[in-house]
Parts: structure tokens; sequence; C-alpha cells
């Protein structure tokens, strides 16, 4: 059977009528994937913000800052005690992962996840030397999370900057994290995400080093073919498209010889990678889709 559709020249995805309408499975996932492009035309608008407190009585206190966007960032001037940033998902309530890049200029900066009668400390930025930037994702499983932060400086000098990123989620197990996570993508999974990922491509790993000022593994590659990419993070020099992914350090990654299929995600600028099989893998789990109809969508 033929697949359900493939990759135009722009990057976009086909879909044949005749046989979605074929598949009940088919049709099923093409409803998934509209509605996870809704929400990544909510996230596409960009939602900036800056605080700047005057340093009144009042605002000494904790500000209550509700964010009402998927993607956005939020800028903290004029430091004065603490602020509550309110996340939840804007398109539809509902569980999330929330990723934040946060960085301090000329000020320490205490950030915790508040949860029910507590604060769970996350990280503490020193940025009173030099400017400190650090990335962290964390699960929202009850409709909203509250990102509180503490400016450490009582001169009200110096800048928080809060990068954010939600993506909506169905959490099948605690901790579970797709974005960040170890465990190998099941055969389902990589087809589902080919479809749905921000890049897809064929590569050999030239390199494997843990970058401490990201807190990441970064894995060089060697292109073979690029098949998909939505931003232009791997570019292409004398003919030929060179770029890195990464990964949470957590995972332990290692050099391994042979060609890989990489799929993953964005996350902020970096290219974080979501499954992984070895290329001679894909190709039999291609096969197998191919003959019980169950192939999503072709790569180019």
């Amino acid at each position: 059977m033929e697949s359900l559709g493939h990759f135009s020249s722009n990057g976009s995805i086909r879909w044949k009528k005749s046989d979605i309408w074929n598949s009940v499975h088919g049709i099923l996932f093409v409803i998934l994937l509209l509605c996870a492009n809704v929400d990544t035309q909510t996230s596409a608008k960009q939602c900036s913000r800056t605080l700047q407190f005057t340093g009144t009585d009042d605002e000494k206190g904790i500000q209550n800052v509700p964010v009402n966007c998927d993607e956005g960032k939020i800028i903290w001037k004029g430091l004065q005690g603490a602020i509550r940033l309110d996340f939840h998902f804007v398109s539809i309530p509902t569980d999330f992962r929330a990723c934040f890049k946060a960085s301090a200029l000329e000020t320490a900066a205490k950030i915790s996840i508040e949860e029910p009668e507590k604060l769970a400390h996350l990280t503490v930025l020193n940025g009173t030397g030099e400017p400190a930037i650090e990335e962290f994702c964390e699960d929202s499983r009850q409709k909203n999370l509250i990102l509180f932060i503490e400016a450490a400086n009582s001169k009200a000098i110096g800048t928080i900057t809060i990068d954010y990123m939600l993506e909506r989620q169905t959490f099948h197990a605690p901790n579970s994290d797709d974005m960040q996570g170890c465990q190998p993508c099941s055969n389902t999974e990589i087809l589902e995400k080919i479809c749905s990922s921000d890049f897809v491509l064929k590569g050999s790993m030239d390199s494997v080093a843990f970058r401490k000022d990201l807190q990441l593994t970064e894995i060089k590659l060697n292109i073979k073919k690029l098949h998909r990419q939505k931003r232009s993070v791997f570019e292409k020099t004398k003919g030929k498209y060179t770029g890195s992914v990464f990964m949470s350090s957590k995972c332990g990654a290692k050099y391994g010889e042979g060609d890989f299929l990489f799929v993953g995600k964005m996350r902020f600028e970096h290219a974080m990678i979501r499954c992984v099989p070895r290329w001679r893998d894909w190709e039999a789990i291609q096969r197998e889709a191919q003959r019980t109809g169950t192939q999503y969508c072709e790569l180019d």
C-alpha cells in the first residue's frame, strides 16, 4: 500500500485523501497533526514583555504576572522582591512541557517552581560578574506552571531574562520527557515524529562532547542527506550540510559508527534529538510500515 502522503519541496506534508480514508489509524493521526499545527501556529506568535517596577513599597513584594502566550520572552528590570510567572497552554487547557532559557546580567537570581504549599528550588544564576545563562524544562500535569523568581539584588539594578517555549504533551508515565528523554523511540513513535518534527536527516557522528556552557551533549554530524528542517540550523557550505544536534547530558550519549536517522525538535537555537535509530533499523521499520499501510509520510 502507498504511504498516506509525502513532503513537498517546501518541507510541508501532502496527504492523499484516498489513502487516508482507507485507514482509520490514518484518519486519527491526521487529526492529531492538524491539532499540533494549530498549536504551532499559536506558539509561533512571539510574545515579549518587559517588567520594570518603580520601587514603591507595593512593588517590593511579590508581583503576579500571568503569561498568555505559548512562546516568548519576559525581561525583568528594576529588580525588587520577586515575580510569579504563571504559565498555561493558551490554545486549550492541557498538560504541557515548558522549556526556559534563563539569564541574569549584573545580578543574581534564584529560580524555583511553585508547588502546593512549597517552592521547589531549580537553580541559582549568578550574573554579578559574567552573564549567567541556563536552560531547563519542566512538565505540568496541572494545567499551569508557576515559575518563582527572586532577585538577589537590593539595588534594583541588572536584568533577568526568561525565554520560554510551551509544548502540549500527553504524559504516560511520571517524569516522561521525549525532548530530553533517554529511552529509544518505539517504531510507531519514529513514524509519527518523522511527520511532525522540526528536522529529519541521515548522517553519521563526527564527535560527541559534553558542553559545560549548555549542560548538554553535543553531537557534531557528517550529514549525508537533509530530509527536512523548519529553521536553517543546518547550513550548506561547499555543497554539504553541516551542524550539530544536542541531547540531555544525563543520557550518557557515546560515539557510534555508521549511519543514523536523526529526528528532533528545535529548543530555542538548539536542535534537540527526539529519535535516533540506526539507518538500517529505520529501513526495516519503513519497509514494514509500507507493507502494513502505516507509513504516515515519506522522506524525500
